[in-house]
């Protein structure tokens, strides 16, 4: 759906360390960063670790949307969407 609307879309796969996540964010610098929740009750550690991700991602220039069964309603610093039409809205948006 992102590379249909335009971007150039990488699929890093599950469970990508977040050593290796960070390493991706410094050299390729990307202007969306799509992360899928599929943790229900996300804890405080992962909450964080969320937020951590938004904030390298800003810094960097981009925006980290976060979506997924088990995306909570809110997290500092991203963009959440429910489903893919407002992904989809959204990341148009982004591009115009």
């Amino acid at each position: 759906m992102l590379a249909v609307a335009g971007f150039a879309s990488t699929n890093l796969g599950p469970d990508l360390p977040r050593a290796a996540l960070f390493a991706i964010l410094e050299r390729f610098r990307p202007r969306l960063v799509w992360l899928s929740a599929s943790v229900q009750d996300l804890d405080e550690g992962r909450r964080r670790a969320l937020e951590d991700v938004a904030a390298t991602v800003a810094e960097r220039g981009g925006t980290l949307v976060v979506g997924g069964r088990a995306a909570p309603e809110r997290v500092k610093g991203a963009t959440v969407c429910r489903d893919l039409a407002t992904l989809d809205s959204f990341a148009r948006g982004l591009l115009a």
